[in-house]
């Protein structure tokens, strides 16, 4: 139990934070090299789900966190405040990674507009 709390309170989860997200989009930048735009598209696609799967491990690892601290945190009303605290915090993250995600595309179809991504060479835009 007290290795658990060392691990989380001594900052390394940040430092792994910090470190995870260039770990996983790296890879995907360096076996791509695109060389068209559909194929540059294509690796904007990858890189937006590995964020979208990395965003959601995190949420799920902080839930986990938050609810270990609900249930041991007793009668202690401090430990009980930062668990409700650290549960509404994750919640309002993954609400504004999806508004982030389908944000664009909610407002686009109350306003009745299509976005669509498409390549255009130079000699189409002149």
């Amino acid at each position: 139990m007290t290795f658990i709390y060392s691990y989380f309170f001594n900052g390394k989860v940040q430092k792994i934070a910090q470190l995870s997200i260039p770990l996983l989009v790296a890879p995907l930048f360096a076996f791509a090299q695109p060389k068209t735009c559909d194929e540059l598209l294509k690796l904007l696609d990858a890189v937006a789900f590995t964020m979208q799967a990395f965003i959601g491990a995190v949420a799920v690892v902080m839930f986990v966190y938050a609810s270990f601290l609900y249930l041991t945190a007793g009668d202690d009303s401090q430990k009980v405040t930062k668990a409700h605290s650290t549960i509404a915090y994750t919640v309002v993250g993954i609400i504004a990674a999806l508004i982030g995600l389908w944000g664009v595309n909610i407002v686009a179809s109350f306003m009745g507009a299509n976005i669509q991504v498409e390549c255009v060479t130079p000699q189409q835009i002149q």
